[in-house]
């Protein structure tokens, strides 16, 4: 499937108001519709984030709408696009997710692993951009993967390498509230992940199977 393809077979989806996200034939009203994304607007969001967005993504943005539409409740826009259920962008998400200071339940995700899309409960499904097929990984705050303080928790990517480790830096009084979270590897792609909602694929059974499995 060229990229043009992909790209149309998104827009006829996203073009039904109750297809246009997974949660959208629950909804009443039907959900909001943004503008597509400016070019300007992408370009700022990348100076903020400090990294490029991946380009099919940043073209579903700018050639359909500025998010609200994909997986879960539709993708996260840009600024002026769809935010999160807290009103944060995509780039305040990002900062939220990667802080080091502020309690949230990311508890630090990896550098350049970016939430696209909620499918509420905390669970997110996240973009691994230091990869140039941005392999899209799903997180759910409630797969702890520390029972025992001498527990490490992995990321690996989508050739099965380890690319990041998690080593538990807390006192035992601590372990309650700050236990680490893990991340899925969903689909080997963003390209792969979008192109299975645009066919009618449902991503959030295969993430249920994945949970289950843990």
């Amino acid at each position: 499937m060229t990229k043009n393809d992909l790209i149309a077979r998104v827009h006829a989806r996203a073009s039904k108001p109750k297809m246009i996200h997974d949660m959208a034939r629950s909804m009443s009203p039907t959900p909001k519709l943004f503008p597509p994304a400016t070019t300007q607007q992408i370009v700022a969001a990348e100076k903020t984030l400090g990294f490029a967005l991946p380009p099919v993504f940043k073209q579903l943005l700018t050639e359909i709408r500025n998010g609200g539409f994909g997986p879960g409740y539709g993708l996260f826009g840009v600024d002026g696009g769809n935010p999160d259920y807290d009103r944060s962008t995509l780039t305040q998400l990002y900062a939220r997710a990667h802080s080091p200071i502020e309690r949230n339940n990311f508890s630090l995700l990896p550098e350049k692993i970016l939430p696209v899309c909620n499918w509420g409960c905390g669970i997110y499904s996240c973009l691994d951009c230091r990869h140039a097929d941005a392999p899209v990984y799903f997180f759910n705050p409630e797969l702890h993967v520390l029972d025992d303080e001498n527990l490490e928790a992995t990321v690996t990517d989508a050739d099965g390498k380890v690319v990041w480790t998690y080593r538990p830096q807390i006192q035992s009084s601590d372990k309650a509230e700050s236990k680490p979270t893990r991340l899925f590897l969903h689909k080997k792609s963003f390209e792969e992940w979008i192109a299975a909602w645009a066919k009618g694929v449902k991503l959030w059974d295969e993430m249920q199977e994945l949970m289950l499995s843990f």
